[in-house]
Formats: structure tokens, C-alpha cells, sequence
């Protein structure tokens, strides 16, 4: 977790002011980061210079998998991390919000059922769109993987530049690519912007429960997360708390994730998986920190 400590103490001392108009705040960003882990012994990457929240951070991951766009479905597994994002005032006036807890068309749902259109010329000569269905990119990606291919466009992308107004929230990690190379799978993810004390621990654990699960269920070995980040940063109230977080030392623990043995398939986790099925080994970090958030 040095990389992790290194970026967070860079952000804190060296890190360029700047003002972030939908937050209303301030921050110090650096320029960008990549984290890379070796989770080929089970190994997820949880910081041990405070708690992760990691039954949370699985709920999340769980909600995007399956492509959940209401806050009822996020609380039915155990996760309230997007309730200020889903009441905030631009989407509430927006013409897309369709009523009380919709997301709309965030991280999950581009996944499984991005839209895809077509040209076809109208009677006037006209080019007109024809939509052609949704398109489950993560039902290819785990069909092909299965399969034993990697076709160099095993990808998953939730950054849909045209529907972009018609979510809460523009997607921040955006990207998952999977290579696999002898059986062996890798993953690298992009993320456009990151909260440092905040939402980077939690993406940290997401990417590896990512990886083990994609692994479990195509049939190949885990490998390593290339994890980049683009826009590391903490906010101005954050700053107390990570001096805090700045000044302990990390555990030596590599905490492994315990997949249990009945999930085999994308059905299993499309249905009846639970993030509470999930369990971390040989993790004992230290405290909690109390962050401020900033939506």
C-alpha cells in the first residue's frame, strides 16, 4: 500500500489548488497514478492504515454488475453510497429523472444494456437513428474469457459521451479491461478521477474483487490489477484526517478474498450471489477515519 501512502502524501504537500464547481470546494490534485497489485495468491488490495468498508464496497460493485439503476435495489444489498448523488438538485430537475430513488443511466446499466443505434434513411432522405437493442458488454467479455479468448477488446466501458446527462453521475472509474495470457487473468482499470481518502480505497477493493470473481467464474487464475487514475486528489477538508491517515504505518497483512465454491457462473451472480458471500481473510487494519465527503 506504499503507492497508495505516496500518492496521498503528494496530494496533501505538493498537490495544485484547484476549484471544483460541482462540488463547491476545493482540492489538491497531482497529476496521474497507476497502482498495480499482484492478486495471484487471492491477494485484494485493502489499505491497513484505515478500515475499508468492504462488504460496502462489494454491494457497490455488485450494484453495477447487475446494472442497477434505483437506490432501492443498492440498499437491498447493503450499500447507501449513491443516496446524495441520487437527490442532488441538477438531477432532480433533470428531464431524465424519471421519479423518487432513479439513477439513470450510470456505471451498470452502460455495462449491460448500453443502446445501440443504427442509420436508416427516412422517406424524406433524411438520416434518422433506429435503435437496435441494448448490448450486454459484460455477458460478452465473460463468454469469450470462459471460452479461453481474449480478443484484445475484452472491455468493459461505462463513459457513453452521449448519454452522459442522463445519469446522476458522470462515472469516475469508467473502464475495465481484461487480458488474459495462459490462463492467467488481468485487469485494467481507468479511472478519470479520484478521491484519495475516500472513493480510492473503495475502487481499490472493487477492482479486486473484480478481478477474483472474473477469474472464478471464466475458469482462469487471477493475476494483476493495473489500477490508473487520472485526476488523484484530496479535498481541502479532507487534509486533517489524511495527516492522520500520514502518520501510521502499514500493516504487514496481505488480505486474501474467500470466493465460495458454489459461484461458478454469470447466472450465480446475476441472481442469487449476495456481497455478504464474500469474505476477506487476514485483515485487521487499523481505525476508521472520519473523512468528510464531498458529492
Amino acid at each position: 500500500m506504499r503507492q497508495y501512502l505516496d500518492a496521498l502524501c503528494r496530494a496533501v504537500t505538493e498537490g495544485t489548488r484547484q476549484y471544483i464547481d460541482r462540488n463547491r470546494t476545493w482540492c489538491y490534485a497531482i497529476p496521474p497514478v497507476v497502482f498495480t497489485h499482484d492478486c495471484s495468491d487471492g491477494y485484494i488490495p485493502l489499505l491497513t492504515t484505515k478500515r475499508v468498508a468492504y462488504r460496502v464496497a462489494f454491494a457497490e460493485a455488485l450494484a453495477y454488475w447487475r446494472g442497477y439503476s434505483n437506490l432501492s435495489d443498492f440498499h437491498d444489498l447493503g450499500t447507501r453510497t449513491w443516496d446524495e448523488n441520487a437527490k442532488a438538485e441538477g438531477w432532480v430537475k433533470s428531464p431524465f429523472y424519471k421519479g423518487d430513488g432513479d439513477l439513470g443511466r450510470i456505471y451498470g446499466v452502460q455495462g449491460r444494456r448500453w443502446r445501440k443505434y443504427g442509420e436508416l434513411l427516412g422517406r424524406n432522405g433524411k438520416v434518422c437513428a433506429e435503435y437496435l437493442g441494448p448490448v450486454d458488454q459484460l455477458r460478452k467479455v465473460y463468454d469469450n474469457l470462459r471460452r479461453g479468448i481474449d480478443d484484445r477488446g475484452e472491455i468493459i466501458t461505462y463513459w457513453n459521451v452521449g448519454e452522459l446527462d442522463r445519469g446522476c453521475l458522470r462515472p469516475c472509474m469508467f473502464q475495465h479491461q481484461f487480458t488474459l495470457l495462459d490462463n492467467t487473468l488481468h485487469l485494467t482499470s481507468y479511472q478519470r478521477s479520484g478521491d484519495l481518502p475516500l472513493g480510492v480505497p473503495f475502487n481499490m477493493a472493487q477492482t479486486g474483487w473484480l478481478l477474483h470473481v472474473m477469474a472464478r467464474i471464466t475458469g482462469s487464475n487471477p493475476g494483476t490489477i493495473t489500477h490508473i487514475i487520472a485526476n488523484p486528489h484530496v479535498y481541502e477538508d479532507q487534509i486533517p484526517a489524511a495527516k492522520k491517515q500520514l502518520m501510521r504505518f502499514p500493516r504487514d497483512q496481505r488480505p486474501k478474498l474467500n470466493i465460495p465454491n458454489n459461484i461458478n457462473t454469470l447466472q450465480d451472480m446475476d441472481s442469487w450471489v449476495r456481497p455478504t458471500d464474500f469474505v476477506v481473510d487476514g485483515y485487521d487494519p487499523a481505525s476508521p477515519l472520519n473523512y468528510p465527503f464531498s458529492a
